[in-house]
């Protein structure tokens, strides 16, 4: 690298005695001998491109080069699809239709004992699908029974606040459920104003429902 730099000094000196054909001979020499010197000593390492990774080929000259992008992150699972975008289950229709038509052989005094008498039910007249209770959901709720893919909560009418919670739970089961929901009220007061309060919440949001009284 020194003598690099002392060549193109002699060369551009005013008292070369060679003429000036010969000191620019003299001068190109000496610039390839100083950017040799440069790349051998390291200086210029900070302006080098890194070397490409086994496999993968050198940007092209004049291309841009950012930092690698990171690895893509495999998703764990899918988002839930928006209640209005679940399809209706091709069992839905019958099992509303069984609902509506049931009736417990007696009247019991827990929700429980009512869920146990409509699981039996539903074991009987739909052999072949899979009957899950108290299957819980996303976000740690849990309905009574799971019917192929056809949810159905209970509920005791025995007052105000067993009731009053029904319509806020039923919108939180329906962003798993979509259209296959059914809201099954068993009504053992006889009937009282504020369940026509809770059943007209519950049509004004759209839910099926079943009131059954004695």
């Amino acid at each position: 690298m020194l003598t690099g730099a002392v060549v193109i000094v002699a060369s551009v000196s005013p008292y070369n005695p060679y003429g000036m054909g010969y000191a620019g001979f003299v001068l190109f020499v000496g610039i390839i001998s100083l950017v040799w010197g440069l790349y051998a000593s390291g200086v210029l390492d900070s302006v080098r491109p890194p070397p490409s990774p086994p496999g993968v080929l050198p940007p092209p000259p004049g291309a841009l080069v950012g930092p690698p992008e990171p690895p893509s992150v495999p998703v764990d699972q899918t988002p839930a699809l928006p209640a209005a975008a679940i399809p209706m289950v091709a069992l839905f229709p019958e099992v509303e239709g069984f609902v509506r038509r049931f009736q417990p052989s007696r009247r019991f005094g827990r929700e429980r004992e009512y869920q146990i008498a409509l699981e039996q039910a539903l074991c009987d007249r739909f052999p072949l699908a899979t009957v899950q209770p108290e299957r819980t959901l996303p976000g740690g709720d849990r309905v009574d029974i799971d019917l192929g893919g056809v949810g159905i909560e209970l509920k005791v009418a025995a007052s105000v606040q067993a009731l009053q919670g029904l319509p806020e739970q039923l919108g939180r089961y329906r962003t798993f459920y979509g259209p296959n929901l059914i809201a099954v009220i068993f009504d053992d007061t006889g009937g009282f104003h504020e369940l026509s309060q809770v059943t007209n919440r519950l049509t004004e949001m759209g839910f099926c429902f079943v009131v059954k009284r004695k």
